[in-house]
């Protein structure tokens, strides 16, 4: 069986497919291109902001972890400083206690910081991947997750 099409009908058909499949590809993991501009992809920024989020609550569960162990660590160093009773070997214990406790809470903010901008650097190069409007759409930089 042959059926025989005119140009116009098959011009017509052919650009409600292409519509339609611009369409269900918006749904997908990545924007589509239609023209020079892309379609905002909800579902890839879902899973963006899904990959941002989890990796910046992974670093604070690290941050927090570190941070309540050097504090706990701190708190039996001060306590059996304070038990010397030679003054000097006191207040090198003191000192100690706080040089230990300051150096390891610096490492573990430096360490999340770096974690931080490094989920954001990844959320922006995704961000460009889910569509046009995507950047404009969320206003809310990392500034947000400025502070441990």
């Amino acid at each position: 069986m042959v059926i025989s099409v005119s140009p116009l009908t098959a011009l017509s058909v052919t650009g409600t497919v292409n519509k339609l499949t611009a369409a269900k590809s918006a749904t997908s993991t990545n924007a589509v291109r239609t023209g020079n501009k892309l379609i905002l992809d909800p579902v890839c920024m879902q899973n963006a902001v899904e990959k941002r989020d989890s990796a910046i609550i992974t670093a604070s569960d690290a941050y927090y972890t570190t941070v309540k162990a050097s504090l706990e660590n701190r708190k039996s160093a001060l306590k059996t400083a304070w038990s010397i009773t030679d003054r000097k070997e006191r207040r090198s214990a003191l000192k100690t206690a706080w040089t230990n406790f300051t150096k390891t809470k610096k490492t573990a903010t430096i360490t999340w910081r770096k974690a931080k901008s490094s989920a954001w650097k990844q959320f922006k190069l995704d961000l460009r991947a889910c569509g046009s409007t995507a950047a404009s759409d969320d206003y809310t930089s990392e500034g947000a997750d400025a502070q441990p």
